[in-house]
């Protein structure tokens, strides 16, 4: 689900895209990145969006809510810096912890509606 909403999402990159043609003629935009250019995306944003649905879901299954402030708490002070490095990089990081929270909420909310009818 987040994939998808970052596929539906243009780069903030404000390099000039060059036309290129592909095999159907047709025009195509591609961006070359240099080495001294921000691509826009996070180093490990894959395995910390897999640990943090991980905690969220688990502090609600758990009973215990208040503990998905210490993982906002934790991911944001640890992207910080990647963050002020990277500005272009803030809209994706946003939109997707959005997502990527929403996510665990929901499956967390589900998983102890289950817990309850079940017990």
């Amino acid at each position: 689900m987040v994939e998808l909403i970052f596929r539906t999402i243009p780069p903030t990159n404000k390099t000039n895209p060059e036309p290129a043609r592909s095999r159907t003629g047709r025009a195509a935009v591609q961006r070359k990145h240099t080495a001294g250019e921000a691509s826009g995306v996070l180093r490990g944003g894959t395995w910390i969006g897999v640990l943090e649905r991980i905690a969220i879901t688990g502090a609600l299954l758990a009973g215990e809510p208040s503990l998905i402030a210490a993982v906002v708490a934790i991911k944001g002070l640890g992207r910080w810096a990647d963050l002020q490095a990277k500005p272009d990089a803030a809209e994706r990081f946003i939109i997707g912890t959005l997502a990527s929270y929403v996510v665990a909420g929901a499956v967390g909310f589900a998983g102890r509606a289950l817990l309850t009818i079940v017990a």
